[in-house]
């Protein structure tokens, strides 16, 4: 990434990044992954308290929101943007981003589409938060300000927070199998909605401003723009294979979150409806060994 020399960030790391896993990196993750299963925990209760599992997400929610404001501030800066201008690389409408919308507006859905929601977070969520810590930490930290690091590292692990306790909370392996296979369609059919806006922004704003433009430049939501190349792996490569190419890498990535969706939730699924029977089982095993001892 390209800086501007007007302005180092508010806590420049002075040339040195954080490197993946680190001592920084560790200090923040490991209570984390630790909470994760608290969250878990808490989503499984709240299954029928609609209003502590929305002030739940909601608190989530402006957790998410109040880093994002450091980061926009700073990284605004340090690209030399002047007043009324605006970076619109870091326009908050990533596959990661969406969830700090979900849950900040999740109050507002009493009963119809809820289900959906939890789902996408569950989902796309986890997806997020794992890959962006386990697949590519590195490329986390080339922001130059270690503001942004701390605010990064958060982020993904707020993300894993709200999938966990949206995955607790619709109790999947609970109900039906047809049922989590419907909701799961569901939120792959808004991952296609929110994947439409995504690409809209990609087109319009290099279309407005100009694509070398300062304020256009690497406006590249979900890293499938038709202007910008892709930095994911293989989609880059796929990208730069033709002057279509970026269509079908378009398309492979949107199959893969649909199997990675499916494929997830079956997991979850199974795990957890196995872990349900051994629990029934047991309680009945339980039950006739006291029933037993009382006969005699």
């Amino acid at each position: 990434m390209n800086f501007s020399d007007t302005f180092p960030g508010f806590f420049p790391d002075n040339g040195i990044p954080w490197r993946a896993w680190d001592a920084h990196v560790l200090s923040i993750t490991i209570p984390g992954f630790i909470l994760c299963i608290f969250f878990l925990v808490l989503g499984i209760r709240f299954r029928n308290n609609k209003k502590a599992a929305n002030i739940t997400v909601f608190c989530l929610g402006l957790l998410l929101l109040s880093t994002e404001l450091y980061k926009q501030i700073c990284r605004n800066m340090m690209r030399g943007m002047q007043f009324g201008e605006y970076a619109f690389e870091i326009f908050p409408w990533q596959i990661c981003s969406i969830p700090m919308f979900i849950s900040l507006l999740m109050p507002l859905f009493r009963r119809r589409g809820r289900d959906t929601l939890f789902m996408f977070m569950g989902v796309y969520s986890m997806m997020g938060g794992f890959f962006a810590l386990f697949a590519n930490q590195q490329g986390l930290f080339g922001w130059g300000d270690v503001g942004i690091y701390v605010q990064t590292i958060l982020w993904h692990v707020v993300l894993l927070w709200l999938g966990f306790f949206s995955l607790g909370y619709l109790s999947i392996g609970k109900y039906g199998y047809k049922r989590n296979m419907r909701v799961c369609l569901y939120s792959y059919g808004l991952l296609v909605v929110f994947s439409g806006i995504a690409q809209f922004i990609n087109w319009l704003i290099p279309n407005v401003y100009g694509i070398n433009s300062a304020q256009a430049m690497n406006t590249n939501m979900w890293y499938i723009s038709m202007y910008y190349p892709s930095p994911v792996f293989v989609l880059k490569d796929i990208w730069a294979s033709g002057p279509n190419g970026w269509i079908w890498a378009y398309l492979l990535y949107m199959v893969v979150l649909g199997l990675g969706n499916i494929i997830f939730i079956n997991i979850y699924y199974f795990i957890y409806h196995g872990y349900s029977k051994f629990r029934f089982r047991r309680k009945l095993r339980t039950h006739s060994m006291l029933i037993n001892d009382a006969k005699y």
